[in-house]
């Protein structure tokens, strides 16, 4: 599989090939951002209540569609340490297997979703008979209806970061990004669709990316094609893929209620709260973007490793990405303070003195939780992809917990600013669940002290590396 754009992780010197590895993921995650603000656009010539009920849809979905994004990433991570250990033959049994899985548990989660429905409007208190109930119900169905797009779109961009092809992945986002652009201007401005036109377009488009994906892998690795026996059933193997996917999918959706949980504690301190919330939020993802793309980085770079035993290596890029991580959070930190009283005109029309103070709040919330917010998206990738998922489940169970005791508990004796400061508490606690999950199962295991050889480069009967117990 000795291809120009593809990096094997297994050689070099750790923080440089991390750092290369990154830059298509993180110029991915720009295109992602540059598609969600332009998208926002569209959305916005909707009108005040379709646009409200795009965000509020949105809101009340997010857990379904989060799972569709974590169940890939942990499958991806499996198939990582497959690649890392040069076994090609199970490489595409994981492909083969992976596919399955998505199908079957994206088609599940689909009608299940979609009969839920009725009772996601009535928990989010959107009342039958509106206007606005009207759009959220649509765009409710067909988002969920098109839920295994999006299984589909997020399979293959882990897929491709797990064999090493971080430009691939790229290509892969700007296909989905560019064609969400399109059908928005088609559908929404041409056709005059409204709502329904705005989920058919990210429907349109996640499966439009997820088939250009397919044959881009195809066209690339012709030892990839796949074969009958690929989708062979195999209990250990399939136990393998899904004892780290599912961990980590539910740590997606187990966030996603707390974080819906601390924005509905700070809607109902007014409108000034939510835009100073919105516009901090913005500040926040941006700054947050690079280490988002390391973390994938990580993720392949762990898996790859102990694929290929090379345990002690394995160590050794988490220590040195600690290294990059202290630089990240000081460069986060330093930027956050020059615009914390600016950050709001970046992103709202000529915002009030309350929107701003609530703004700045929000940002030294942020300060504070940068440093451990990084160690998080260290600690998802990288134990998960040596496979100790459970560290990143618990990490999500305790940044829910912080988030809504932050959002409901803390905030009768301090009001909006424990609302505001909900998300950095969580990011605190989680973070260290993250870090003390870096020290039980990294180091200070014996197994990461030194690198095994592999028997055989083409050793192929075995379902996957032995999991580190």
């Amino acid at each position: 599989m000795g291809h120009a754009q593809q990096k094997d992780l297994t050689v070099g010197t750790p923080w440089k090939v991390l750092l290369i590895f990154s830059i298509p993921i993180f110029l991915g995650n720009l295109v992602q951002m540059a598609y969600s603000w332009g998208d926002s656009v569209f959305v916005g010539q909707l009108g005040a209540t379709a646009f409200s009920a795009v965000g509020a849809s949105a809101n009340l979905i997010y857990p379904a569609t989060i799972f569709a994004q974590g169940l890939p990433a942990g499958l991806g991570n499996f198939t990582s340490q497959l690649f890392g250990a040069k076994d090609i033959k199970a490489v595409r049994h994981s492909y083969g297997i992976s596919i399955l899985i998505n199908l079957i548990v994206g088609s599940i989660m689909t009608m299940v979703t979609l009969l839920l429905v009725p009772a996601f409007l009535a928990a989010g208190g959107i009342s039958s008979g509106t206007a606005l109930y009207d759009y959220s119900r649509i765009y409710m169905y067909v988002m969920l209806g098109g839920l295994l797009g999006t299984f589909f779109l997020y399979f293959y961009q882990n897929f491709m970061r797990a064999i090493g092809d971080a430009v691939l992945q790229f290509v892969s986002m700007g296909v989905y990004a560019a064609v969400n652009i399109l059908l928005d201007f088609l559908f929404i401005w041409v056709a005059h669709w409204g709502v329904m036109g705005c989920a058919l377009a990210f429907v349109a488009s996640t499966v439009i990316a997820s088939i250009a994906s397919y044959f881009l892998v195809y066209l690339k690795y012709p030892e990839l094609h796949l074969r009958k026996d690929d989708f062979k059933y195999d209990r250990k193997f399939i136990h393998n893929h899904l004892r780290i996917g599912i961990p980590l999918a539910l740590e997606f959706s187990i966030l996603a209620i707390g974080v819906m949980a601390m924005q509905r504690s700070i809607d109902g301190y007014g409108t000034a709260a939510i835009n100073g919330y919105y516009a901090g939020s913005r500040v926040d993802y941006l700054l947050c973007t690079f280490i988002i793309a390391y973390g994938y980085s990580l993720g392949a770079f762990c898996g790859q490793n102990y694929g290929a035993k090379q345990y002690k290596r394995v160590k050794d890029g988490i220590s040195q990405s600690m290294v990059v991580l202290l630089i990240q959070s000081v460069i986060q930190i330093v930027l956050t303070f020059l615009v914390r009283d600016k950050a709001a005109f970046f992103f709202l029309a000529n915002p009030d003195a309350e929107t701003i103070k609530y703004c700045r709040i929000y940002l030294y919330w942020d300060m504070a939780g940068y440093l451990l917010l990084n160690m998080i998206y260290l600690g998802r990738n990288a134990l998960s992809a040596i496979g100790k998922p459970s560290v990143s489940f618990w990490s999500g169970v305790t940044e829910m917990v912080w988030r809504f005791i932050g959002a409901l508990v803390l905030t009768i004796p301090y009001g909006v600013v424990a609302a505001l400061g909900a998300q950095s508490m969580a990011w605190i606690f989680a973070g260290i669940v993250n870090f003390v999950g870096f020290i039980v199962f990294v180091y200070a295991k014996p197994i990461f002290k030194k690198n095994e050889s592999l028997v055989s480069e083409t050793k192929i009967p075995q379902p996957g590396p032995t999991i580190v117990k």
